[in-house]
């Protein structure tokens, strides 16, 4: 019995190639094929060559042009597809129909699902055949020095070609349905644009059944998606589903012999399909496939949404559109980091209101968070939490969310947006409303500190002050002891000579209240002397077990446009600390650290070392050369050989937090900007505040690149890229196709 029905497979196989060969040599290799490809890709040329246009204007912002091609507007996308499926449909069964060779098929030993199955089987090689020849578009762009992210663009192929088979099983099923060919073409038009523009309405109707089924078959977003690098598998299954239901329906619609129990049959297999399609749609994963991930919640936020304890509420007031109807890549990053998010945890209600459409409700939501119609032109992200009367509130503008370009191409091209921050900003808007109250965090100044309202790049501590604003903290400065009063934590941020006894004497108490320190104290060097500034902690520091040397630590390991030896960037040195245990292998930046030494005999507990340079390092003791830019080298009997702590972390009898950082100056301003900064010495800083401050640490997620095309060609190239993406693909399928043809009628 089982061979038996091995050999009926195999003969039911055979039969679907020999189908499945006669039509794609139809389709390929006909004059008619020949011309309906070349005019499709014509227009795919002309479609690209207006993106090498655009991105090669100096005014416009760079952009993702393969995005743009593959989820371009109706007229340059979905109507050649619509157009070309339903062309090749007409002529699978109704043109077979009208000349008679379809019965004289079904004669042969060839089953009505061997002969539908073959059929479509060619139509869609021949489909593919169609898009093959323009890959050579983005062969255009890597020649031309762009560098496009090859996942979204194997996305968009991947979602050119599911819809291309749907709307070719529906031209199927239509063909088959229909005795006249022109009939079959105009009804599969109809039916496919039908399907297309159904997506429109899926956000107007009302929540509900007609809704779920509008999402999932909206084509539209689906393209959209899949243009990004997102690949929906539940999705994937509702269209093969379809295309499974319609090719199921053609196959019974060409049956002859079907009779009642074939349309049991038929009505049996599309309700399996339907309840298949509405399982896979609920429970199949999303999949990122772009280089940099930028909608994966990275495991660092999985973390924090997991230990969620409250509710929080997300109102996003984006337009869905921007000038030109072009759809806002900012609501759609917002819309996948949020759906991914909500997975991860019941603690969060997430509502999108379309400022453009729903005006009145949009400014009434921003009306209670004390904001103007104004925020509304960009958009912006509310979100709250807590008891009716208490609750705390934040919300994020454009410029949280995204990072804006900076140089000097700027000021030609324009604002533009090269990383996406929307998941990190969320994060910290979450860790915001769901503290009953904001940690104060003081700031030590007037003692040589860098002034943190000050942008100088190096003499300026505004980042640190807008870091520490960025994290939900509050924070103030301190000159005198008695500004010190109510800070969680303090921060003595560099002081360049000994602080005010009062000012250390507030550093003491608050360790004895329980409250946190974090002290960055690099090397100072003193002109005319052999030893560096003091601070004025150090001996107090010593009954902790935390020692500061007289000499400045070196490493090899230069950091790239900074002094060598003196600013070095290490990637190994960490300890085993909770706090830092995020920071495991991630680079970070030190600038004229100075020497620290742990003793644990003086004092208990003992001094936890977060990170160290290796023995690569060294501390070197001549100050006068490295003051002077003379070259210095390891001396055995004057330099100590690493390890050498470089971040020592301790707690006080009283309960306070203290950390001892051995460089202020990543504090600065140049070491600390956001679109500058490549390591994770901004995380570093993120994780000692959070210590010392006692609160939750939302560190590790850092901002993910947006693909960013830009074309700068000659007159003369853009004319022979232009020309190129009119003829190339189009001619190239000509030249195969001919050469087809030719060799077909040779062997006649």
């Amino acid at each position: 019995m089982t061979g038996r029905r091995r050999a009926s497979h195999a003969g039911i196989l055979r039969g679907l190639a020999a189908v499945a060969a006669r039509e794609i040599l139809g389709l390929l290799a006909v004059p008619r094929g020949i011309v309906v490809a070349v005019l499709f890709l014509l227009l795919q040329g002309w479609n690209f060559s207006l993106l090498l246009h655009a991105l090669n204007d100096p005014l416009a912002a760079p952009g993702p042009v393969m995005r743009y091609f593959f989820g371009g507007s109706f007229f340059v996308f979905w109507l050649p597809v619509a157009f070309v499926t339903s062309i090749v449909g007409m002529r699978l069964v109704a043109e077979e129909r009208a000349r008679g060779t379809f019965d004289l098929l079904l004669a042969a030993p060839v089953r009505p699902c061997q002969a539908i199955l073959g059929k479509y089987v060619a139509a869609l090689v021949y489909y593919g055949a169609l898009w093959a020849p323009t890959v050579l578009f983005v062969v255009m762009l890597r020649g031309a020095g762009a560098e496009p992210d090859l996942g979204p663009v194997a996305s968009g192929y991947l979602g050119a070609f599911v819809v291309g088979a749907l709307c070719l099983a529906i031209a199927t099923a239509a063909s088959a349905a229909s005795e006249q060919p022109l009939s079959a073409a105009a009804a599969a038009f109809v039916v496919i644009v039908a399907l297309v523009l159904s997506g429109l309405w899926a956000d107007e109707a009302p929540a509900g059944p007609v809704r779920e089924v509008l999402d999932a078959a909206n084509l539209l977003a689906f393209m959209q998606e899949t243009a990004q690098g997102i690949v929906d598998a539940g999705r994937l299954a509702v269209y093969a589903a379809a295309t499974a239901g319609a090719l199921v329906l053609a196959v019974r619609w060409t049956d002859p012999y079907g009779g009642r129990d074939g349309m049991l049959r038929t009505v049996a297999i599309l309700a399996c399909l339907v309840a298949w399609a509405g399982i896979a749609r609920r429970h199949l994963p999303r999949a990122d496939w772009t280089s940099s991930r930028i909608y994966t919640v990275s495991d660092e936020a999985t973390r924090y949404l997991a230990a969620l304890d409250r509710d929080v509420r997300v109102d996003v007031l984006v337009p869905s559109v921007l000038a030109a109807d072009q759809p806002n890549p900012l609501r759609r990053e917002l819309d996948e980091v949020l759906r991914r998010m909500a997975a991860r945890t019941d603690r969060l209600v997430v509502r999108f209101v379309d400022p453009d459409r729903d005006r009145e409700e949009a400014e009434a939501r921003i009306a209670a968070f004390g904001l103007s119609p104004a925020d509304l032109v960009e958009g912006v992200v509310l979100v709250e939490s807590g008891e009716p009367g208490r609750r705390r509130r934040v919300h994020l503008r454009a410029p949280d969310l995204v990072t804006y370009a900076a140089g000097p191409d700027v000021a030609v091209s324009g604002p533009r947006v090269v990383a996406f921050d929307g998941e990190g900003a969320l994060v910290r808007a979450f860790a915001r409303v769901t503290r009953t109250r904001d940690p104060e965090v003081c700031i030590t100044q007037g003692h040589g500190e860098p002034d943190v309202t000050s942008l100088a790049p190096y003499d300026g501590l505004a980042h640190f002050e807008d870091l520490l604003r960025d994290e939900g903290y509050g924070v103030r400065t301190v000159v005198s002891k008695g500004d010190a009063e109510g800070c969680d934590a303090l921060v003595v941020a560099g002081p360049k000579g000994p602080l005010p006894e009062d000012v250390r004497a507030a550093v003491f108490e608050a360790l004895d209240r329980g409250r946190g320190v974090a002290l960055f104290a690099g090397a100072v060097l003193l002109r005319g002397r052999d030893r560096l500034a003091d601070h004025g902690l150090e001996d107090q520091l010593a009954r902790f077990g935390i020692a500061f040397g007289e000499r400045v630590v070196l490493d090899p390991h230069a950091r790239p446009g900074a002094t060598p030896l003196l600013s070095f960037t290490l990637d190994e040195g960490w300890g085993e600390a909770a706090a830092v245990a995020h920071l495991v292998g991630r680079p970070v930046s030190f600038v004229l650290a100075r020497e620290l030494e742990v003793d644990g005999r003086a004092a208990a507990p003992v001094p936890e070392v977060w990170f160290s340079a290796p023995e690569s390092s060294w501390a070197e003791a001549d100050l006068a050369a490295l003051r002077e830019g003379r070259p210095v080298a390891y001396d055995e009997g004057a330099d100590r050989r690493g390890p050498i702590p470089l971040v020592v972390a301790t707690s006080a009898p009283g309960g306070g937090r203290l950390v001892v950082v051995s460089s202020d100056q990543i504090l600065l301003n140049a070491h600390l900007r956001p679109d500058l900064v490549y390591d994770a010495t901004r995380d570093l800083v993120r994780a000692v505040v959070a210590h010392v401050a006692d609160a939750v640490p939302v560190v590790g997620i850092e901002a993910r690149p947006r693909e960013s095309i830009k074309l700068v060609l000659r007159p003369e190239q853009l004319r022979r890229m232009t020309l190129m993406a009119w003829f190339g693909p189009a001619g190239l399928y000509a030249a195969a196709g001919l050469f087809v043809v030719w060799g077909r009628r040779r062997a006649r």
